[in-house]
């Protein structure tokens, strides 16, 4: 079942879905928000998961293992799907602005909003917890930047409101150059916590105005124009709400210039070095690199004293000072660079020639990586190297050649910068192990094999179908260990250790697994058990012997069996056990041949409990029950093992290892047993009263015994109603109805053998006295009841209607049927997946009684019965033929009848295959491309009235009205129609309907569209003399008028 929270059914339907790897089914639940899968398979384990798309909606998830063999498995708890249905809601109090919400204990943003031009926010749709709100818009202040946590309950709406208070302020910033305005120049500020960045030029007053920005903070001012710069380069200005602030910027004009050279110690030019030129009044700074011939020039620069910096990787920085005037041009001293690297390099190579790509790092402060190249060279050209006199860098070089590692460390000292650093040559090892994993004869693929280095690191591989592995070429000289598994066989309960003898060493070995324990699935108490270990045949199992060793679970230590050589395997016996205690056991195969000793993994059983008598149960089960007094019950008694296997044999026939024995405690004489000792009894219940009845097993020691207890009742039954076990049931398998009567006071009671059972339609299926109902057949499909009847009390229970569906298989063909003429028949590939079919019915609403088919200008009355089918699974991949019995709704009506289908896109009925299908005799068949709603169309027939009669005439209205009763007929419904009566002189009495819109189809009595009647008065309201009167039944569509007259009699 699916609720909410509260144990509450959603409101509308929910798709649900069961799956596995391989399995996926979809259903619907119904308006209790119960659904049922059929038909799933058992001894397999479903995720049931909902499949919820709505707001405030959250999907849940469950899972539950259907148990092998079972025919029904019911999901214990409620599955709970959480909803989201909170609110909270307010205003800031200003437009636009920015509305967080936070969690409450970690103040993570959840959502965020933007209030309204009225200062209104909401977030709906809400879990129930804990949260925060936060209040945000440039230039204002808000009574209160975070809230307090704000608990929030299921299904609430809370308000928080807060007040904006605007929080502004002025700046001017000025610029002049000699006392002269300075016009279209860039001018930035930038807030203390960066979160306004704002940007203007300034007009031909040199001012750039920033109005309305927000104020309780500082901003830092920078003026920029090209060709100028700036003093000071930068201002901090704080304002305070309502401030209105000038800062003043100075300029002058950038034409002065630099001129350098940059030189190594040695005295070369040095090219590609960064020279950066620093004003020392503003710290901002101008960037040149240095040509081939090592110069630099700083053009149209402002005047100042300068920091003239040089540097480049690999060497030492050098910086001198220079101060220029305006519009002067100078050069600086020159800029010495010394390196300050190493270049360290090396070789590796494998049986003495060079390895291309080895991979090689130098660690020091940083990481560096090199890879050989095709000679096996490789080198660092530029590690940095300290400049310090008394500064050692350290370096490790480490090469690495899949496991192979060798490091070398060097430390180097300032005295060694420039210089080049060459390390030995490196040999790389290129010893090789290549094992066969065998079970003696045949490679055995899939083993897992762990190899490694003894005490070092090891690597696990799974052998292919060859059982080979072939370690990488590059083994050194050392202790190998190998251990191998493989799900099944015994393994070696020795680590198999190789040695490698040099560096060039190859070693080839096979490494065996020859022995198999066979498995062991069950113990039975009652029975030794064998437990068998096989070895390929051809294998030389001669040096082989065996030991089983088992224990209980209460035993403190293995008992030893020795295991029997008998051709390619070693047999051992468990004893009986005669108990349920549980077992452990394994076994050891001990090999001389391989020197070696292979064992099983262990493995832990219960024993289950065969020949154990263990349970014994009556059916149907009267304990706790009320019996009617007068009421016989046939009583049969199952006897089970440990195992649920049948014991019943042995207490049956004319000899019995076991014995039954039933009786009446007490020796009350209201209750008569038949048969007291065998499986089958007669159960009369005599008279009013409690009782208790005994029965007892006793078999081979063991004794089991049940009572029944019990009460006889002789109140007369009241009600009886009947169960259904779900809704939809499989037209395959057969199913268990159930029933509940209740005596005149509300009890319960349960009634003897005199009850009956039936199917409603019996063509739906038959049901046995235990209430076992079975299908008619695979191919029946539709909606059925089943009665219950009692002949003592003549009261009848009758179910609720419960639906037969059909399950379709993707390589079949069906022919399904309701029994009463309805046929569908679908093609083998009709479906790509299983699917459920189902049969349901309805009767047309009056927007779909009488209609225009789609694409038709023909208006048609549709049949009472409209017939719906469906799929669970996906929809049809070949047209169905679908056959419909005659609906006795349109009997009276002869125009032509077709079948057709509704369309829940356009809304329309549709004729089927797009033509006529016209329908004669008992039913008509015709070609769909899809599943839905079926029905017959009747053809209205052009404007008309039919079969008008009035009963009774002559009529006394003292003893009963007359009713006036007829069929109309109209092609362009609805017709307007008017029932007057006359007397014999023509003059108006009564008008009985005036107009009426009416719909093609049969008037006058109860059960028909409309009841019409004349009570003998006239529209005055007097009783209407004796006589003869006429009755007109005038009827006008768009296509003309018809009159109808009738005569009546009136005797008071």
């Amino acid at each position: 079942t699916i609720t909410d929270s509260n144990g509450d059914v959603l409101p509308f339907r929910v798709t649900v879905t069961a799956s596995n790897s391989t399995t996926s089914l979809t259903t619907q639940t119904n308006n209790d928000g119960e659904f049922i899968f059929e038909g799933v398979e058992t001894g397999v384990e479903y995720a049931i998961s909902t499949d919820i798309y709505r707001d405030g909606y959250d999907n849940s998830e469950t899972s539950i293992l259907v148990p092998t063999g079972a025919s029904q498995t019911v999901i214990p708890d409620e599955i709970e799907v959480p909803i989201r249905n909170s609110e909270i809601s307010g205003t800031t109090g200003v437009g636009s602005a920015t509305v967080k919400l936070l969690d409450g204990d970690t103040d993570q943003i959840l959502d965020i909003a933007t209030s309204g031009s009225s200062g209104s926010y909401a977030f709906t749709f809400l879990a129930d917890g804990r949260y925060k709100l936060v209040a945000q818009k440039l230039g204002y202040i808000f009574n209160t930047d975070t809230t307090d946590v704000i608990v929030l309950p299921v299904n609430n709406t809370q308000t928080v409101n807060f007040t904006a208070q605007p929080n502004i302020a002025t700046l001017d910033v000025k610029i002049t150059r000699d006392g002269a305005n300075v016009s279209n120049a860039d001018v930035t500020i930038i807030s203390a916590d960066t979160s306004v960045v704002l940007n203007k030029k300034t007009g031909a007053n040199g001012i750039a105005r920033f109005s309305a920005i927000e104020a309780s903070t500082s901003y830092t001012v920078r003026a920029v124009k090209e060709g100028f710069t700036s003093s000071p380069g930068s201002r901090n200005v704080s304002l305070s709400s309502g401030d209105s602030t000038t800062t003043n910027f100075t300029m002058s004009a950038n034409d002065a210039s630099i001129t350098g050279l940059v030189k190594t110690a040695s005295g070369s030019n040095l090219r590609d070095a960064k020279v950066l030129a620093i004003l020392t009044s503003t710290g901002q700074s101008t960037e040149a690199t240095t040509s081939s011939a090592g110069t630099y020039t700083f053009g149209s620069i402002a005047s100042g004293t300068y920091d003239i910096v040089a540097s480049k990787s690999g060497f030492t920085s050098d910086t001198v000072s220079v101060t220029v005037n305006p519009g002067g041009s100078v050069t600086s001293g020159d800029l010495t660079l010394t390196v300050a690297s190493v270049r360290i390099s090396g070789k590796v190579v494998l049986k003495g020639v060079g390895v291309q790509g080895v991979e090689v790092t130098a660690l020091s402060s940083a990481t560096y990586t090199a890879t050989t190249n095709s000679t096996g060279n490789f080198s660092f050209a530029s590690l940095p190297v300290k400049t310090g006199a008394t500064d050692t860098t350290t370096y490790q070089i480490k090469i690495k050649s899949g496991v192979f590692t060798k490091s070398y460390t060097r430390q180097v000292v300032a005295t060694q910068i420039g210089k080049t650093i060459t390390l030995p040559t490196t040999d790389l090892p290129s010893g090789q192990i290549t094992l066969t994993v065998t079970d003696g004869v045949d490679p055995i693929g899939g083993a897992e094999i762990v190899f490694g280095i003894s005490g070092g690191e090891s690597e696990s591989i799974v052998t292919g179908a060859e059982g080979a592995f072939v370690s990488d070429d590059n083994l050194r000289k050392a202790n190998y260990v190998v251990s191998v598994f493989k799900e099944g066989f015994l393994y070696p309960e020795n680590t198999i250790r190789l040695a490698l003898e040099t560096d060039t060493s190859q070693l080839t070995r096979d490494v065996y697994l020859p022995y198999v324990q066979s498995s062991v699935d069950e113990i039975l108490a009652n029975q030794k058990t064998e437990v068998k270990v096989q070895n390929p045949v051809g294998y030389d199992n001669s040096g082989a012997s065996g030991v089983l060793y088992y224990k209980q679970e209460s035993a403190s230590s293995f008992t030893s069996v020795d295991m029997t050589l008998a051709g390619d395997s070693l047999v051992a016996e468990m004893p009986v056990f005669g108990s349920v205690e549980e077992v452990t056991f394994y076994t050891a195969i001990t090999d001389t041949i391989r020197n070696n000793v292979y064992l099983s993994n262990q493995t832990s059983i219960v024993p289950l409990a065969s020949g154990i008598l263990s349970n014994i149960r009556v059916t149907p089960t009267v304990s706790g029950q009320r019996l009617r007094a007068g009421d016989s019950y046939s009583l049969d008694l199952f006897i089970r093992d440990g195992i649920n296997k049948s014991l019943t044999d042995k207490f049956i026939g004319d000899s019995t290892d076991g014995n039954i024995t039933w009786s009446v405690l007490n020796e009350a004489t209201g209750i008569e047993l038949t048969g007291q000792s065998g499986t089958a009894i007669t159960l009369e219940a005599k008279q009013a009263g409690t009782y208790t009845v005994q029965v007892t097993a006793d078999l081979d020691g063991s004794s089991v015994s049940r009572n029944l207890n019990l009460e006889v009742t002789e109140i007369p039954i009241g009600d009886i109603s009947v169960s259904v076990p779900a809704k939809q049931i499989s037209n395959s398998s057969t199913h268990l109805f159930s029933y509940a009567a209740k005596d005149t006071s509300g009890a319960a009671v349960m009634l003897g053998n005199g009850v009956t059972w039936s199917v409603l339609p019996s063509s739906a299926g038959t049901i046995d006295a235990r209430g076992v109902f079975e299908p008619s057949g695979s191919s029946i499909i539709g909606t059925f009841n089943v009665a219950v009847s009692d002949p003592v009390s003549e009261k009848l229970g009758i179910s609720d209607d419960v639906e037969l569906i059909a399950r379709i298989e993707p390589d079949e063909a069906y022919t399904l049927t309701d029994g009463n003429g309805l046929e569908l028949s679908l093609l083998e590939g009709s479906v790509d997946i299983p699917s459920q079919l189902s049969l349901g019915q309805t009767t047309p609403p009056a927007t779909k009684k009488f209609v225009f088919a789609q694409g038709s200008d023909v208006s048609y009355t549709v049949s009472d019965k409209i017939y719906i089918l469906s799929f669970s699974g996906s929809e049809l991949k070949k047209s169905a033929t679908i056959t419909l019995p005659e609906d006795s709704s349109l009997i009276l009506n002869s125009g032509n009848k077709e079948l057709a289908r509704f369309n829940f896109t356009t809304l329309q009925w549709e004729l089927l295959n797009g033509q006529s299908k016209s329908v004669s005799g008992a039913a008509g068949s015709a070609s769909t491309s899809s599943l839905g709603q079926f029905a017959i169309l009747a053809e209205n027939e052009p404007l008309g009235i039919k079969y008008a009669a009035v009963l009774p005439s002559p009529f006394s209205p003292d003893v009963a009205p007359v009713k006036i009763g007829y069929w109309l007929d109209t092609a362009f419904p609805p017709a307007k129609v008017n029932i007057r009566i006359y007397n014999i002189r023509g003059e108006l009495v009564r008008t009985l309907v005036e107009d009426d819109l009416q719909q093609p189809g049969r008037y006058g009595s109860s059960s028909s569209s409309k009841e019409i009647i004349w009570d003998g008065l006239t529209d005055a309201g007097n009783m209407a003399r004796n006589g003869r009167y006429v009755v007109q039944i005038k009827a006008k569509d768009q296509q003309g008028e018809v009159v109808k007259l009738l005569q009546v009699v009136l005797i008071k």
